[in-house]
């Protein structure tokens, strides 16, 4: 049946009364309403062409389908076949729905948001991995009337499309892209999906299609925001002495971000926001000395999450000199070329699957291992700046700045553990109210509000100070645009400490007797009373420091990642996979 999101059973007699009081309690009861594939017929009926002054009462429609109850052999993963059985039931529902819609091209718009989602009970989080498409996509008739698509997976981070009651399948990097062409009104696109943790061949295949995706899909002209979050579900958990894949080679430069950059160009966007694995060509395609043709000239906000993880197989952050006094150094150097790379089970043969399920249980066992290990900073010990690798990424989103004449504000970010401590740079123009932490070095002349202002605050963990050729370029980054340098704010301790015995985690006991220890806390970053008491309110670039107080100011949101729990998972055994089958009864609403 469909629901009213927040159901009010006394209004429904009063539509009785009259044909105005019937209008009035309609305008409340369809303003928001969920339904699932097995309500289409009703909802068909319901806003019929007789009844279409209904349409205009809809604000939000959210679409769930409600996949069958699966019969999987495996609790914990499906096979192809399995997979394939979900994509058909999905993509006929879909195309119910948009077809039932596409009859209401008569009524003007835009005027409603459609969300769509394959929900799945929070008991039954077994099919991490199992993606599902929406066949033929592209084919789709398109929505003029709907003002905004949300699409909801397991690594949706938008306030508005998930909910937290709920978990939802994951959806196929292909159905995100396709599906958002057929909605041209939407002035923001919400890219969300997730990648397939260590499952390196399969991570492989979504960066091929998410580059071919972005190489043909074209955004409405309407478009002034882009949301892109690709993230690993498991990205929090993975330990720090894992070495990562080289997802780049043989390129230079990572084809996904140089692609990435040149699909943000292309669209004149305002507003975009990434997280995931981030390169220096996202922001600076440009080879050495090769002269860059302007670009991003109409962006006015720009945020950046980057994992601790590069693409090309190496960390952004370094073990602290306290980890190594304790431990082996771990390898630096991305996996060899020939390293054994597992699709998750469930794909290709029955040799495979068991593969990867013993594959699968190694990671558990190590990952129990690390929880198990009294050192708390055994498995996540990377608080350090690599300069090999930060100073590249940092120096390209400086020039990058320096290309955007309309840019308000810019801000790249690292959160360095679940705690919120965040290793931040972020870019204010002048005039855009800028919210200093009082533990950076500006002074109170500097608070002009005409100038541009560089924050960087490296946070409690490291004393790393960028190089002096770095601090050049961000002051620069305003030259060109207003004429002036960037005044730089920085929160950071001496280069040459670089942490010695006290770098490592939070000490809260530590944190309130350093005033008694008279320590040069303040200008270290320490932790002091003053200063780290309030991380909430202080620590750094947190949602505070763009937050309110400034009319003109944007969301500046923390994101948190997905769950996800490894699981053993029993051997599968040599049992060869069933042969797909297409036969089976016509779906109908």
């Amino acid at each position: 049946m469909l629901q009213k999101v927040e159901p009010i059973p006394s209004l429904a007699p009063l539509a009785a009364i009259s044909s105005t009081w019937r209008h009035a309690v309609e305008r409340l009861l369809f303003e928001e309403i969920i339904i699932t594939d097995a309500d289409l017929g009703n909802f068909m009926a319901i806003f019929a062409a007789n009844q279409s002054h209904r349409r205009r009462f809809l604000r939000h429609l959210n679409f769930k389908v409600i996949l069958p109850e699966s019969k999987a052999a495996q609790p914990y993963f499906e096979k192809r076949s399995e997979r394939k059985a979900n994509d058909k039931f999905a993509t006929k529902a879909v195309w119910v729905l948009f077809n039932i819609l596409d009859t209401w091209k008569a009524t003007p718009g835009p005027w409603f948001q459609l969300s769509v989602g394959i929900p799945q009970p929070k008991s039954k989080l077994h099919y991490p991995y199992s993606y599902v498409s929406i066949e033929d996509a592209q084919n789709l008739p398109e929505l003029p009337f709907v003002r905004e698509l949300c699409m909801s997976s397991s690594g949706d981070r938008s306030a508005n499309t998930i909910e937290f009651d709920e978990f939802y399948r994951s959806l196929h990097p292909t159905t995100v892209f396709s599906l958002t062409e057929k909605i041209p009104s939407q002035a923001a696109v919400y890219w969300y999906y997730d990648l397939p943790g260590p499952w390196h061949a399969l991570r492989r295949q979504f960066r091929t299609a998410t580059i071919e995706a972005l190489q043909k899909v074209q955004l409405s002209p309407a478009v002034r925001k882009l949301d892109f979050c690709a993230v690993d579900m498991a990205n929090h958990e993975i330990p720090h002495h894992q070495q990562l894949p080289d997802l780049v080679h043989p390129h230079q430069q990572d084809p996904l971000c140089s692609t990435l950059h040149r699909f943000v160009d292309k669209h004149n966007i305002r507003e975009f926001r990434m997280a995931g694995q981030v390169g220096p060509s996202l922001f600076w395609p440009y080879r050495e000395k090769e002269k860059a043709t302007p670009f991003w000239q109409a962006m006015e906000f720009l945020e950046v999450e980057y994992c601790l993880e590069a693409a090309n197989g190496r960390w952004y952050f370094k073990p602290s000199r306290r980890y190594l006094k304790r431990h082996p150094p771990p390898s630096e150097e991305p996996l060899p070329d020939d390293s054994d790379e597992h699709m998750p089970p469930g794909y290709g043969t029955a040799n495979d699957t068991a593969r990867a399920l013993r594959f699968q249980e190694s990671l558990y066992r190590e990952n129990i291992d690390d929880e198990e290990d009294e050192d708390e900073g055994a498995h996540k010990f990377r608080r350090v700046p690599n300069d090999a690798m930060v100073t590249p990424l940092l120096t390209s989103f400086a020039r990058a700045i320096s290309q955007m004449p309309l840019l308000k504000l810019a801000r790249i970010w690292n959160s360095l553990d679940c705690y919120g401590w965040d290793f931040t740079l972020e870019y204010r123009a002048p005039g855009f109210q800028h919210n200093i932490p009082q533990h950076t070095s500006c002074d109170a002349k500097s608070q002009d509000l005409s100038k541009p202002r560089v924050v960087f605050d490296a946070s409690d963990y490291t004393s790393w100070k960028p190089s002096d050729q770095v601090l050049e370029i961000l002051r620069n980054v305003s030259i060109e645009s207003h004429g002036v340098k960037a005044e730089i704010c920085g929160w950071w301790g001496e280069p040459e400490d670089d942490g010695g015995d006290d770098e490592g985690d939070w000490d809260s006991e530590e944190f309130e007797s350093s005033d008694e220890e008279g320590g040069s806390s303040d200008e270290e970053g320490g932790s002091s009373d003053e200063e780290g008491g309030s991380s909430d309110e202080e620590g750094g670039s947190s949602d505070e420091e763009g937050g309110s107080g400034n009319e003109e100011d944007v969301e500046i949101y923390t994101t948190h990642l997905p769950w996800w729990v490894g699981c053993p998972i029993e051997d599968s055994g040599d049992e060869e996979e069933e042969e797909e089958s297409d036969e089976g009864s016509e779906w109908t609403p």
